[in-house]
């Protein structure tokens, strides 16, 4: 998705070239690395991007990465997600982001609804822009000072920490599985013992299996480990609220790039498989060999995942032991120790 996206949205660029060469900045909202970015190569370019893969790798090819963004450009670019009202929070904040006379793009495949987000967009106000290729609509304004602060108010407001159903916990939008529990989570903590010394969770999301860990156990320390600072920040915020909680470490971190080997007792891990929307188990099985070098001898991983999933035999490949002790509803829960 992505990649065609991002090809239609600098198509426009090109193709519309005033828009660029009359301006002196650019920023560019949830950014990744891609070869259109050399378009901005006579251009001062900041580069948001709150996924540390994302940013490590925009950082890597010396681009000017931030988590967050506050200022003022000439342009301002994203490209939708799949979540709804975070489309809305990336396009207030393109919007706010831009001088007057400044432009703001976005680009989306027809598939996500890109004709609605577009009737959407231009509500706010400003002078509208549209482009059809590649099966993606590309669409956006220009600000002429008409922009509408109420739907920009109430798009900005979407950013704002959310209490999840069922939980006391807190997300937001750009979060996966941002309003719910979901379900292989909550199968994990049905087979959780209490743990004890160090444990990590691993891509620990807004905390859900970190508050259960705190509220069943008896620790000394809980580290998380989150990709998505979005969510780690959320996660931040729930569990530093109780002031009897051992003590806790934060890491927005990619566990791919591994972790510090011999440290846990215990990890406990809903791994992503997914690639976009391509199923990648390679990320699970990346998790399970990292987490096998982070464990203390005798530690434990608990680790949950989609029945049809064959991580056993990366299981079998660096774990002394491993058992399966539940299978239901799609979803099996499976404990190794070193």
């Amino acid at each position: 998705m992505f990649d065609v996206a991002c090809e239609t949205l600098f198509h426009f660029l090109e193709k519309e070239s005033e828009l660029l060469h009359s301006a002196t900045d650019a920023l560019f909202l949830r950014a990744q690395v891609c070869p259109q970015l050399a378009l901005f190569s006579q251009k001062q370019l900041t580069c948001q991007q709150t996924f540390k893969p994302h940013f490590d790798a925009l950082v890597l090819r010396g681009l000017h990465a931030v988590t967050d963004f506050s200022g003022a450009v000439d342009v301002s670019l994203c490209l939708g997600s799949k979540q709804r009202d975070e489309n809305f929070i990336l396009f207030a904040a393109g919007i706010d982001a831009l001088r007057h006379g400044g432009t703001f793009l976005s680009c989306l495949p027809k598939d996500l609804g890109a004709g609605r987000f577009e009737k959407e967009l231009h509500k706010v106000g400003g002078q509208p822009l549209s482009y059809v290729k590649n099966h993606c609509r590309v669409f956006g304004i220009t600000n002429d000072g008409t922009c509408k602060p109420e739907v920009l108010e109430q798009w900005r407001s979407l950013a704002r920490m959310q209490t999840v159903s069922g939980t006391c916990l807190l997300s937001r939008p750009g979060v996966f599985g941002w309003d719910k529990i979901d379900q292989g989570s909550q199968l994990l903590v049905s087979q959780l013992p209490a743990l004890r010394g160090s444990v990590a969770a691993l891509g620990s999301g807004y905390g859900f299996l970190s508050q259960h860990v705190l509220q069943s156990s008896e620790l000394r320390e809980l580290h998380l480990f989150e990709a998505e600072k979005i969510a780690l920040d959320a996660s931040r915020e729930s569990l530093l609220r109780d002031p009897q909680a051992p003590k806790l470490h934060f890491h927005w971190h990619d566990v791919s790039s591994g972790l510090p080997e011999k440290s846990f007792d215990a990890i406990v891990t809903n791994p992503p498989f997914h690639t976009g929307k391509q199923v990648n188990i390679a990320l699970g099985e990346k998790f399970i060999q990292v987490a096998a070098r982070a464990l203390k001898k005798e530690g434990a991983l608990y680790l949950v995942a989609n029945s049809s999933l064959p991580y056993e035999r990366t299981l079998q490949k660096h774990f002394r032991v491993y058992e399966q002790l539940i299978s239901q509803r799609g979803f099996k829960v499976l404990k190794a120790v070193l």
